[in-house]
């Protein structure tokens, strides 16, 4: 039964995380006054590379892919998935056109209420709860990922209402939303059979098992993609503000 709770609950995060992200991009492409059939073509290309992806992350965490190597010699597949996709989500955004003039016209606020979807790592501390993961992970990951959460909503809640501070607020939920995926990645090897499993031994960390598999090599990598560009436009405007004043 929390087999198939969990199947729906990954499936349900993934069609509102995919589809809001592509709502970003549809409505950013459509602020930049390109015509829509170009808006169709991006999105058609953007789809495609999260199916892709998904579909490769569904099939690896059936087949016990992404469970850690028995040694370091072994490739890291959940990474190489989470990292690969995410390079792949930033190389689409600066390397095509499309891509560009949506970033450019892309408003952080986007970028940053999508982050407020973290607060689905609440099921981490639930399956701790009921005994179905280990503290060690599930509390530093679930915790962290809420947090992230409601701070990627206050910091979009505060620059809706127009409140002073709005880009130190983004530059603090992306960089503490980056710490947590760290935190969570090496509990998560700490704590999983592998070649670093040193901790929770009598009771071994399910992360990397299917269904919740998904979470880092797709979720997670999705998350990082968008911290990415986040972070390119904050440097962005850096940047620009410097060079403004240096010019007056």
């Amino acid at each position: 039964m929390l087999t198939a709770f969990l199947q729906a609950y990954v499936m349900i995060i993934a069609v509102v995380l995919v589809g809001s992200v592509i709502a970003a991009v549809a409505v950013s492409a459509h602020q930049s006054g390109m015509s829509l059939r170009r808006v169709m073509h991006g999105i058609g290309g953007l789809a495609m590379v999260l199916g892709v992806w998904f579909g490769l992350t569904h099939w690896a965490t059936q087949t016990g892919v992404v469970m850690p190597a028995a040694t370091l010699g072994e490739p890291p597949w959940a990474l190489i998935l989470m990292l690969g996709g995410a390079l792949s989500l930033f190389a689409l955004a600066n390397l095509t056109g499309f891509g560009r003039a949506v970033v450019a016209n892309m408003d952080q606020r986007w970028l940053i209420g999508l982050q407020s979807l973290r607060i689905m790592g609440w099921i981490f501390v639930a399956l701790w709860l009921v005994g179905a993961m280990p503290w060690q992970f599930a509390l530093p990951a679930g915790i962290g990922d809420v947090a992230v959460g409601i701070s990627a909503w206050l910091a979009w809640r505060a620059t809706d209402r127009g409140e002073h501070g709005a880009e130190s607020r983004y530059w603090r939920v992306n960089i503490f939303g980056l710490v947590d995926f760290v935190a969570a990645v090496s509990t998560g090897l700490l704590t999983t059979v592998g070649f670093a499993h040193i901790w929770a031994l009598e009771n071994p960390n399910i992360i990397l098992a299917y269904p919740l598999g998904l979470f880092p090599a797709f979720f997670v990598g999705v998350f990082i993609a968008i911290h990415m560009v986040s972070l390119q436009k904050l440097m962005g405007h850096k940047r620009a503000v410097k060079l403004a004043m240096s010019d007056a």
